[in-house]
């Protein structure tokens, strides 16, 4: 059940604090160096209920919807905190939820809720982008297990956290393992991505599993995997809303105070009109991302429709208003001194993870195509 206007603000207030007196933000870290998770901060939110807030009460958590996750990675946004939080919470954590059978849940859930891991979602593919559903990854069966084989690519939420891959399985249904990063045929390749977080490609050579590795609630997992990867796209527009947010009123601030030619930038109708026009998309972005969160748990036509549509219109508007930030903020507005530059690249890797606003509009055609000819 989502929580009452009144709490959902308390909410926002309660996660604005936390990352302002806890976390790390971007422009915080020396240059060139990779953000892993602090152990100490994941334990606090996990401490404080932040990290369960779409999880159920029933199984540990508190009970929220995704509407209100969307508030708390808003205020991680506005932030532009390293914590690799979208990993878990955008994809993983509901995955897990969904798939996983009681014993699977008892096990996973409390090193996840309490912050001392992550979990990571594998389900694309190199090669093919954030975007596409990565389905060539195969599991065949051996009796007592799987032999899985494949390359997966993800933002990576944790190196000693858990992993989540999706196979195609003989029957052609996609099925979700949990794989120890220790099992031979594993390995995992981190790299740093252009906003300083860390991604990872996942390679499965005769990876040999036992068949209690498998997420198995339903036979088929790939109307859970959608429904997860669209819980994850929503999180990152989320996420990418409070960016924008900083953005905008790191821009306004710079222009009353940079002078040229004698007055503020400020001054000048042109720039008054540009910054006029970061509000609108970052307020578009909002809307779209605020109907999407309060649909999700519609009909799963409605839900991927209504996240499309937020992922197209709020992806555009990320990368619209990344990039006026660093114009208007001149040479500056990509130095690593100042919020902008990691804010505009966190924009960037935010529009492409779960796809970016092209594919989703290509998504949206191809739905509309097909009810034409029906």
């Amino acid at each position: 059940m989502s929580l009452t206007s009144e709490e959902r603000a308390l909410l926002g207030e309660t996660a604005r604090n936390w990352f302002r007196d806890h976390a790390e933000s971007a422009s915080d870290r020396p240059v060139g160096l990779p953000a892993r998770p602090d152990a100490a901060a994941l334990r606090q939110l996990g401490a404080l209920g932040l990290i369960g807030i779409a999880v159920p009460e029933a199984i540990g958590g508190s009970g929220g919807d995704i509407d209100d996750l969307c508030v708390f990675l808003e205020a991680a946004g506005e932030k532009i905190d390293v914590a690799p939080l979208l990993s878990t919470l955008g994809s993983a954590l509901p995955l897990l939820i969904e798939l996983g059978a009681s014993n699977q849940l008892e096990d996973l859930l409390p090193p996840l809720l309490s912050g001392q891991h992550g979990a990571t979602l594998f389900h694309f593919e190199p090669g093919l982008g954030f975007g596409h559903r990565g389905e060539a990854a195969t599991a065949v069966p051996t009796g007592d297990g799987y032999r899985l084989n494949g390359v997966k690519l993800a933002p990576l939420a944790d190196p000693d956290g858990f992993i989540l891959a999706t196979a195609t399985i003989a029957d052609g249904n996609l099925a979700v393992f949990v794989v120890s990063p220790a099992t031979k045929g594993v390995s995992i390749e981190p790299y740093r991505t252009i906003d300083g977080r860390t991604a990872a490609v996942l390679r499965l050579s005769d990876a040999e599993i036992s068949s209690s590795a498998r997420l198995f609630a339903i036979a088929d997992a790939r109307p859970a995997v959608e429904s997860a990867l669209d819980f994850g796209a929503l999180c990152a527009m989320a996420e990418a809303i409070g960016v924008m947010a900083t953005l905008v009123d790191d821009t306004a601030a710079y222009l009353k105070t940079r002078q040229q030619f004698g007055v503020t930038l400020s001054q000048f109708q042109v720039l008054q009109h540009r910054c006029v026009d970061m509000l609108l998309a970052l307020e578009d972005a909002r809307a779209v991302v605020t109907r999407a969160a309060e649909a999700f748990y519609a009909d799963a036509e409605t839900r991927s429709r209504l996240v499309s549509v937020a992922k197209a219109v709020a992806g555009r508007a990320a990368l619209f208003v990344g990039r006026q930030a660093v114009q208007l903020h001149g040479g500056m507005g990509m130095t690593d001194e100042l919020r902008i530059g990691h804010g505009f690249k966190r924009l960037t890797v935010l529009e492409a993870y779960y796809g970016t606003a092209e594919s989703h509009i290509d998504r949206l055609a191809a739905r509309f195509r097909g009810v034409a000819s029906g």
